[in-house]
């Protein structure tokens, strides 16, 4: 799930490294929250007419913000494994889709990402105790532990989901 507002120039390139590097990607959903660049609607379309991604496109009709954006297109996702990704994310070699199945097979019930903060941000120190968080720019959790657990629209328009969804 690729979530994005007027940048089509970040989303295509997000696309062209998940055809070059994600070989068994079951599917690639694009949330347009909003968008006013008729380029994203026009890059899209193109890419929907490539059919060299199993792509879909949500548009949705005003911004929905971060959260409510990701939230959109993780409810939408089929797959087992959901990857949630912000546009601006690089992929850029063909071990992405591997080690997310390797940690999957190990344990079923984790939020993965490439940044874990276990170190005292400013978001996550209670009194004397720090909270281990994934980075909300790349969640990556079964399709159960997202029908379970979402992006609390309480953190809109701020921050602070992504401490609020590891902790869950």
């Amino acid at each position: 799930v690729i979530l994005t507002y007027n940048r089509f120039d970040l989303v295509h390139q997000v696309l062209m490294d998940i055809k070059r590097n994600c070989s068994d990607v079951y599917e690639v959903i694009v949330v347009d929250n909003g968008s006013e660049d008729s380029n994203v609607t026009t890059g899209l379309a193109f890419w929907m007419g490539l059919k060299i991604l199993p792509l879909k496109v949500i548009e949705l009709p005003k911004n929905e913000g971060f959260i409510g954006g990701m939230n959109n297109g993780i409810f939408l996702a089929t797959g087992d494994i959901i990857v949630a990704l912000s546009n601006d994310v690089r992929i850029l070699n063909n071990q992405f889709i591997p080690e997310i199945e390797k940690e999957f097979a190990k344990k079923q019930n984790i939020l993965l990402g490439p940044t874990l903060y276990d170190r005292d941000t400013g978001w996550n120190k209670f009194g004397n105790v720090i909270i281990p968080y994934i980075e909300g720019y790349c969640m990556i959790a079964s399709r159960e532990f997202w029908d379970t657990n979402r992006l609390d629209e309480l953190y809109s328009p701020s921050d602070f989901e992504d401490c609020d969804i590891s902790m869950q």
